[in-house]
């Protein structure tokens, strides 16, 4: 009778497999044999304007388990850690885990590696696709390209973020088929989906300039103990940018830093002048050779600003003022011109505005708009306002153009896959000032580089465009002021472009907190601004505008007064301030005559 039954059961089954349901165990069988594994869609490059590479993606393999099919564990992962080079302890617990039907045992590997452990066929082991992303040039424009994480499968910070729709590829899918053992049957791959790369993104830098920028900085920061600083190199007739690069000093050793500071806010001080010189003639409320009697001080509000510079109360042209950074010359500009018009221009020259680069970690900046007594003799001067070393370049490259703001520009262009060309949409130029007041401010600043504050800096041959600037940094993000004399930190910048006359580079140096003594814009920054514009003028073969001591540029005006000379430009002795004539009286209590705290530096 069981026999019976038995031989009933399995005519069941039988009938069931063969005709009832074949279909079914057919594609189970099938099921357990064949695997959809990924191609990997590698991701594009990013390149500097020679198609010199900065970030490139390599073929690469990872060695997987899957500890249901392995056989031995204990043989398989001594054979598996010889093949690999790793403890066989480590490969051992990757094969033995129970509750997974998947673990890596080793990643990021060559893909020749990966063809010796296939070579072994050891069961329940396989290799499969993935991608190393390497940054060609180590850490060289680390702080602009970016970096993915260690497996190349997340950006996390630079243009690979930011670009990342771009960069990235479109993974394909491949089919094979596995034996009984879990070892893949030789000749069973078919590729169902291709991949697709992703495009190659080319950028304006120039990385033999980058690498140029990069040494000039973290030796400057090295060498006065500075805690970082950044560098822009650029042309300012399109705003591309040749070197963009940011340094810090942790632990005694300046070196490439991941937080991109030209994007970054600070107070910049004096080489802010240039918008209330540039506002002042725009609106024809000074000329440069107009004479304004300067004191060594001013009590403005319930504040005395003290001059940059000892010196008695003196006549000074507009164009010394500007020369000698005069502190209390700047803020009689201001006070002429009035709280509006001051605004007006730092709107139109794109302060307190995102650029249209739209970097990562990128900040506004930001000044008041409803003004206390005292901002009109902070702000003018680059004090109680924060802008980004970008803001600030373009802004002299505005200057350098004639009058003209051009959008910095970092993108030059990618290339897809099948090689189609896009080019990311430039910015339309538009006017900030005329070419009158551009020409006037030009040769402001050439007085500078000649007989002001940035003359150590001048280069024989070539006429130089430049403003030296020295600012008290706020303490604990602007709550605490400025600091105490004696106990006061620094920024310290240098911003120019040359030759005067055809302008051709435009740069800029910010030194963040440099040791005292080598804390102004001249001595911290100016070694580093002189040392690339040399290099500049070599690597582009720049030609000089001066010939013989003579300058074959715009006739300057000349000064009623003969120039007072300076070896230094320091900040006041006090926190920067002044009276607004267009703000209510200081006395009016609705209107604080001085702030309670700095414009804190806050992301925009």
């Amino acid at each position: 009778m069981v026999s019976c039954l038995s031989v009933l059961g399995l005519v069941a089954m039988l009938v069931r497999l063969q005709v009832v349901e074949p279909e079914r165990y057919v594609e189970r069988g099938v099921g357990q044999r064949q695997v959809h594994t990924t191609l990997v869609g590698l991701r594009g490059s990013i390149v500097d304007r020679h198609g010199e590479s900065l970030a490139m993606s390599l073929p690469a393999v990872a060695v997987v388990a899957d500890p249901r099919h392995v056989k031995n564990a204990e043989r398989e992962s001594k054979v598996l850690a010889s093949a690999l080079g790793l403890e066989p302890a480590k490969v051992r617990a990757a094969l033995e885990r129970p509750d997974s039907g998947f673990a890596y045992v080793a990643r990021q590997l060559d893909p020749e590696v990966g063809a010796r452990v296939t070579a072994l066929r050891l069961a329940g082991v396989y290799v499969i696709d993935e991608s190393r992303r390497v940054n060609a040039a180590d850490d060289l424009a680390i702080s602009v390209v970016g970096r993915m994480d260690g497996f190349g499968e997340s950006p996390l910070f630079g243009l690979e973020r930011t670009l990342d729709r771009v960069l990235r590829g479109r993974d394909g899918q491949r089919l094979l088929e596995r034996g009984s053992d879990g070892a893949t049957i030789v000749g069973s791959e078919r590729v169902l989906k291709a991949p697709v790369g992703g495009a190659d993104v080319t950028l304006t830098l120039d990385r033999s300039m980058q690498f140029a920028a990069e040494s000039a900085l973290e030796e400057q920061v090295a060498k006065i103990s500075a805690a970082g600083g950044t560098v822009i190199v650029g042309r300012p007739s399109t705003g591309e940018i040749l070197a963009m690069a940011s340094v810090v000093n942790a632990d005694g050793e300046a070196r490439p830093g991941k937080l991109n500071l030209a994007v970054r806010t600070y107070e910049p001080g004096s080489v802010m002048k240039i918008v209330t010189a540039a506002a002042g003639f725009e609106t024809g409320t000074v000329t440069l050779d107009q004479v304004l009697t300067v004191a060594p001080s001013i009590k403005v509000a319930d504040k005395v600003v003290h001059d940059s510079h000892r010196h008695p109360t003196e006549p000074m042209t507009v164009e010394q003022i500007i020369a000698e950074s005069s502190n209390v010359g700047t803020i009689k500009i201001a006070q002429l011109l009035g709280r509006q018009t001051i605004l007006d221009t730092l709107d139109r020259f794109g302060f307190g505005k995102m650029t249209s680069l739209g970097l990562d970690r990128e900040q506004t900046g930001q000044f008041r708009r409803k003004w206390y007594g005292s901002d009109i003799g902070s702000i003018p001067i680059g004090q109680s306002i924060t802008a980004t070393p970008l803001q600030i370049w373009s802004a002299y490259n505005t200057i350098a153009n004639g009058g003209l703001y051009v959008e910095p520009r970092l993108i030059s262009r990618w290339t897809d896959a099948g090689g189609r060309v896009e080019e990311p949409p430039t910015g339309s130029k538009r006017r900030v000032v005329s070419e009158a007041t551009a020409r006037a401010v030009t040769q402001a600043l050439e007085k500078v580089v000649e007989e002001g504050t940035g003359k150590e800096w001048s280069i024989p041959g070539y006429s130089v465009a430049a403003k030296t600037g020295t600012a008290y940094e706020p303490v604990g993000g602007g709550v605490k002021g400025y600091g105490t004399p004696g106990n006061r930190h620094y920024a310290a910048t240098f911003a120019g472009f040359f030759p005067a006359s055809n302008p051709q580079l435009s740069i800029i140096v910010m030194i963040d907190d440099p040791a005292y003594g080598f804390h102004f814009g001249s001595d911290a920054a100016g070694p580093v601004f002189d040392r690339l514009a040399k290099e500049g003028m070599r690597r582009y073969g720049i030609a000089g505008d001066l010939g013989a001591g003579t300058a074959t540029g715009p006739v300057r005006a000349q000064p009623a007064t003969a120039p007072t000379t300076t070896t230094t430009t320091a900040p006041p002795a006090e926190a920067p301030v002044a009276a607004d004539p267009n703000a209510p009286a200081a006395t009016d209590a609705s209107v604080p005559a001085s702030p309670p705290e700095p414009v804190p530096s806050t992301d925009g």
